[in-house]
């Protein structure tokens, strides 16, 4: 199951195991960027967006890559594409943004995974989960609105802080811009 874990003043969202966690409520929520630190140490953690009846669309860390897939109707699943980053053992900034069919995912600044999706999900909500064996954290979750643009990926690196509390030389989250900055509202 998932729980929040502390080491001193850091709380982290993961899980020593199988399960999964989402936002309920988030069905409506259409073209957005979901923003978090993840760490992948060992199994399988899957990021899902665009959760909804009709299916949804997910970013799997394993130890030998990454890949984003879909599964629409639910059992069917189709691998989209795929790439052999992110590091394991080490925290990453990611991004997943999509806009009406496209969907793009970013680790550390860098996007590494996109895909044009000619029958794509409207919208849906997000999620987490993982498998047996797994051990994996989420932090700083943000989601944003976009506004008809997808976000750019940084200039360069900028210090960030790591889940010490130290500054580290680490690449910052993909820049959405200060005017698309909301959330996405929650249904009533």
């Amino acid at each position: 199951n998932w729980m929040i874990y502390q080491e001193g003043d850091i709380y982290t969202l993961g899980t020593q195991g199988a399960g999964s966690a989402w936002v309920p409520g988030g069905n409506t929520w259409t073209d957005y960027a979901l923003r978090a630190k993840v760490l992948h140490e060992s199994g399988v953690l899957s990021i899902n967006y665009r959760v909804s009846p009709e299916g949804r669309y997910f970013v799997n860390l394993r130890d030998n890559g990454i890949f984003l897939a879909k599964e629409q109707p639910a059992g069917t699943i189709t691998t989209l594409v795929e790439n052999d980053l992110p590091a394991v053992g080490v925290w990453h900034n990611m991004v997943i943004a999509g806009e009406g069919g496209i969907i793009q995912v970013y680790v550390d600044s860098q996007l590494v995974l996109s895909y044009t999706d000619p029958m794509p999900l409207a919208g849906g909500t997000i999620g987490f989960g993982s498998l047996v064996d797994s051990h994996v954290s989420v932090d700083d979750l943000i989601v944003n609105r976009l506004n008809n643009h997808l976000p750019q990926a940084s200039a360069g690196w900028t210090p960030s802080t790591d889940q010490s509390g130290e500054e580290s030389a680490g690449p910052a989250l993909v820049d959405v811009p200060a005017a698309d900055a909301e959330a996405p509202p929650l249904p009533d």
